[in-house]
């Protein structure tokens, strides 16, 4: 009779105490596992990152898509867009220079946000010109902090780390832009080495 009693109290003990702990432990490690693997994909800007860096051109795209940002220190960019079609003419974009500005999250993650961008590029049809940003329902995802956020009237761009090409080729301060995306599509932007053309534009 003791026996049988101390046979349930071991079997309520494991049941209440070791099985949930266990569960407790496995969902913690899968979550480790995620988070460093998600953390890869996501690299930090090198140290010593600052606004600075972002100041020059930046190109996404190719020949018959693409999106150029030329970032001012001042806190002003100019975006170029251009889309060829087969069948028909280009669709060319030039936008006045508007505002840009850093903001950082609780990882310590910059974001670039920019006023007035248009997404056409991105999306490859020119009819999105006529939205400005994201939209205002439009849902956008941002993989680093896996979350949906809405961009109505601006564009929003995390800042990444660029890994090095090799040890002959280091990049310590390299940073990509890569735009909050819709689907699996990702859009990124890298810097060019090139000095940025000239804009007769007059500055507001």
């Amino acid at each position: 009779m003791q026996k049988a009693i101390l046979i349930i109290l071991v079997a309520i003990f494991f049941i209440t105490i070791v099985c949930p702990a266990i569960c407790l432990v496995s969902a913690f490690m899968i979550d480790l596992v995620d988070s460093t693997k998600y953390q890869q994909g996501c690299p930090l800007p090198p140290d010593g990152f600052s606004k600075s860096d972002l100041s020059g051109t930046w190109y996404a795209g190719g020949p018959d898509r693409s999106d150029t940002l030329i970032i001012r220190e001042d806190g002003t960019y100019k975006q170029i867009i251009h889309i060829g079609y087969p069948n028909k003419g280009a669709f060319d974009y030039e936008s006045d220079w508007q505002p840009w500005w850093l903001e950082y999250a609780e990882t310590g993650r910059p974001y670039l946000y920019m006023m007035g961008m248009r997404l056409c590029a991105y999306s490859g049809d020119d009819k999105d010109c006529e939205t400005i940003g994201g939209g205002e329902t439009g849902k956008w995802y941002d993989p680093c902090q896996q979350a949906w956020a809405q961009m109505s009237g601006k564009g929003v761009l995390i800042v990444m780390g660029s890994p090095r090409l090799s040890i002959q080729t280091p990049q310590p301060r390299d940073v990509s832009l890569i735009l909050l995306r819709r689907g699996e599509d990702v859009w990124g932007y890298g810097k060019l080495r090139t000095t940025a053309p000239a804009i007769t534009t007059p500055k507001p």
